[in-house]
This record gives structure tokens, C-alpha cells and sequence, in this order.
């Protein structure tokens, strides 16, 4: 496989000084154009989303090195006249037919759709404090394009954009007519776009990666206590006591338990887990993801978290103890090296005080008001549409 070392695509983008759209139209060009492909191959993605777009160069610009489409682990064969049936996806981006549980390639196009919103005004169309309250809105299909960040976006880029969001598939552009859009046809334009979106596709980015470096901070400083229950789940999965899990071990571990059908991105999220990328489980990564799951019903744990950071213990984080602390191997692997600490500190430091407090940190971690600040992951979405229909429309 080729080495694409140019990292995802919005945390590229947040590197940039300013955005243009015709920046965000070269990037565009080659989302459509991956899916274009994929379609005629009778192939339907159905996880399209920013993770999922990586760039070739580290070393050029965004608009001067190729897009590469990745982690195929919920496509699926789908010719023309073909339906599926299984709700999987990512919240922000999957399309309300998929949460009818009876769908087509378009729903690849949708996604394109909203990574397009996203690329122009920095978070997604369609959002909420949980992922029932995300789909609720995706059913309904209710967005805007009003205020002043749109005020610079063409007419032409948000007519294909409202073509991608159609709700109705039948009357949803392919791909292969958003390839022959008009906005694509347009070569002379400069117009740079609002300065907010930087700073929205800069929150989106960088909080989930932040929050996975917290979490292992923290793992590191559990008690013995703490860590029983987690041990305990941990020793019994670990069937040939090597100290570490494998994808068989954690699969045999949970057949008892749970259908591998309610499961089908298990790979996916033991790859999440697996943040040194070796292949297997060490005990510190399966306690940090563990803490990760319960970290918002836990503001006791996002203290702790805190105080992992705050080296002298006198309620505040400064440069200086974020960069001791990050120099951790294992935070490392988390927190990119082409980015510095004080990319970190300064997405924390909302005030510019040159301190973070508690409450800072935690709007890193789980902001309730902003929803880029949530990890968008893959899942399975039966057990939601569940519950999105039998709860009254809000």
C-alpha cells in the first residue's frame, strides 16, 4: 500500500493561514471523484467522512497534493437496482434513508454534502448534545446556509451542496452530475472564505485527538481500586496471558456476549484503541479507551484528568506543564508530531490568559455548546433508529 504521510484532511486544513473556495473546490473535485469511482464499481463507501480523507504530501499544500479515500471496512457491493438495509455510518454524515433501513449508493453523495457544508463554514449540518439528537435532525432534514459565514460562499457552491442534501434519493444528484456541476466549471475565483471556518474546522479537529491524550494521562494515574473492575475485564479477555489483546482474543471474549452482527466495525474500533498502531492491545490503551467511554457521565474523572496536566497543583495548566507532560511516549502517539504543544494550549486557552482552567479544559474535552468538539465515529446505527422512532420529533 502507498504511505500517504500528509495526515487527515480538516487537520491540514487548520494548518492554513486563510481558506479560499477554490481551494475547497480543488479537495471537492477529488471526493466526488473518488466516489464517481467507486460507484461504477458498484461499490457504495457508506462511511464517508473528514478521518476518512487523507492527504499524499505532508510536505505540499493542501490544494497541490492528491486526496486518498481510506477505510473501506463498511462498504459494501450495491448495484443500481439494489438496496441495503443495514443502519451503519457516522451521525454527522449518514443519510436519513439509511436510518429507513432501506438505501442506495446516493447515500455516499449525502455524506459528500456534508463534508462540503463543513469545508465551507467549519462544522456540520445537522448536529445535537447526543447521536439521537444528531439523527433526529438528519431525519428531518432541516439546515442552514444563512448568517455571515455563508454571506462569501458562491451561489453556485451552495446550490450543489443543497443538491447533495436532497432528501429524496431519487432526486439527489449522483456523483457523476456533482462532477459536472457548474461550480466546478469556475476557474477565476479568489474569494477567500469567512475567518471563522479555520476556527471551527481547528475545534473539530482537535479536540477529539486532545481528548484521547487526556484519558491516557489519566489511566496512568488510576489506583490500584480504580483499575480493579477494568482489570479484572482485561485478564479475562487476555486468554494467553501475554499482556496484551488481540482482535481474535477481544472477538472470542464478546461472542458470549453479543451477535458479532451488532458489531460489524468491531475492526474499527479496536484500531481506534490501538493508538501505538502494533497490531494489538496494551493494558495502558485499553484503560484509557475505557475511560474515554465514561468520561461525560463523569465530571470526578475530568478532574483527574485535569490534575494529570496541572504539575503544581495550583488549578491552572500552563504552557510549560502541557509540554512536560506531552512528552510522554505513549501521549505522543496521540498528539501528532508535526503539531506543537502550543497548538494544543492555544485551542484550550479560549480567554488568550496564557492559563487553562478547569473549565477550559473541559470544553476541550466536552463542550455542550459546541458540537464540533465530539468525536464523529462509525457505528452501528439499529439500536438508534430505535429509539429516534418511538421518541415524538422535537
Amino acid at each position: 500500500m502507498e504511505l500517504c504521510e500528509g495526515g487527515e484532511l480538516f487537520d491540514r486544513l487548520v494548518e492554513e493561514k486563510y481558506l479560499t473556495e477554490p481551494t475547497v473546490r480543488k479537495v471537492m473535485k477529488q471526493v466526488f471523484s473518488s466516489i464517481a469511482y467507486c460507484h461504477t464499481k458498484d461499490v457504495v463507501h457508506r462511511d464517508l467522512k473528514p478521518e476518512n480523507y487523507i492527504l499524499l504530501s505532508k510536505c505540499k499544500a493542501v490544494d497541490q497534493t492528491p486526496v486518498k479515500l481510506i477505510d473501506f471496512g463498511l462498504a459494501n457491493r450495491c448495484e443500481e437496482s439494489q438496496q441495503l438495509h443495514t443502519a451503519v455510518g457516522t451521525s454527522y454524515y449518514v443519510a436519513p434513508e439509511v436510518l429507513n433501513q432501506k438505501y442506495g449508493k446516493s447515500v455516499d453523495v449525502w455524506s459528500c454534502g456534508v463534508l462540503m457544508y463543513c469545508l465551507h463554514c467549519g462544522s456540520p449540518p445537522f448536529f445535537g448534545k447526543t447521536d439521537i439528537e444528531v439523527l433526529k435532525k438528519v431525519k428531518r432534514g432541516h439546515y442552514s446556509m444563512g448568517g455571515s459565514i455563508w454571506s462569501s460562499v458562491s451561489a453556485l457552491a451552495k446550490d450543489l451542496i443543497r443538491g447533495c442534501l436532497e432528501m429524496d434519493p431519487a432526486k439527489r444528484l449522483t456523483s457523476m452530475q456533482a462532477l459536472n456541476h457548474g461550480w466546478f466549471q469556475v476557474h477565476n475565483s479568489t474569494a477567500l472564505l469567512d475567518a471563522k471556518v479555520l476556527g471551527n474546522l481547528r475545534n473539530f479537529s482537535v479536540a477529539n485527538r486532545f481528548q484521547k491524550a487526556a484519558m491516557t494521562a489519566v489511566a496512568y494515574q488510576l489506583t490500584t481500586e480504580e483499575q480493579a473492575e477494568l482489570r479484572e475485564v482485561f485478564t479475562k479477555l487476555d486468554a494467553n496471558s501475554d499482556g496484551y489483546l488481540s482482535f481474535q482474543e477481544i472477538k472470542q471474549g464478546m461472542e458470549c456476549q453479543l451477535n458479532e452482527a451488532h458489531f460489524p466495525n468491531l475492526s474499527e474500533i479496536l484500531a481506534s484503541m490501538d493508538t501505538n498502531n502494533d497490531g494489538k492491545i496494551e493494558y495502558t490503551e485499553f484503560i484509557a479507551a475505557a475511560m474515554d467511554h465514561r468520561l461525560q457521565r463523569n465530571e470526578s474523572l475530568c478532574w483527574r484528568a485535569f490534575k494529570a496536566f496541572d504539575k503544581d497543583d495550583d488549578g491552572k495548566i500552563t504552557l510549560s506543564e502541557l509540554k512536560q507532560v506531552l512528552k510522554d511516549d505513549e501521549l505522543q502517539q496521540e498528539v501528532p508530531s508535526s503539531r506543537s504543544s502550543s497548538f494544543y494550549f492555544d485551542a484550550m486557552d479560549t480567554d488568550g490568559n496564557g492559563e487553562v482552567s478547569f473549565e477550559e479544559f473541559m470544553d476541550m474535552l466536552y463542550s455542550q455548546s459546541s458540537p464540533q468538539n465530539r468525536k464523529a465515529k462509525s457505528t452501528n446505527l439499529e439500536v438508534l433508529v430505535t429509539s429516534i422512532d418511538s421518541d415524538t420529533p422535537q
